[in-house]
């Protein structure tokens, strides 16, 4: 999980990023349909490090 925020973080595209984010997204969509409550919260995790990610680039 680490490696891949890392990765997101030093992506230099913001394109790249939001749809990382739309993928996400969708992802998340998809998995709301089994009611995997874990699966649920990692997936909301994951998103809110990806916006966090795409404000770090717009603010620097």
């Amino acid at each position: 999980l680490r490696l891949e925020i890392n990765f997101l973080s030093s992506s230099m595209d913001p394109l790249f990023i939001l749809i990382q984010l739309e993928v996400l997204i969708q992802f998340k969509n998809s998995v709301s349909q089994f009611h995997n409550p874990i699966f649920q919260c990692l997936t909301d995790l994951w998103i809110q490090i990806t916006i966090m990610c795409i404000c770090s680039r717009i603010c620097h």
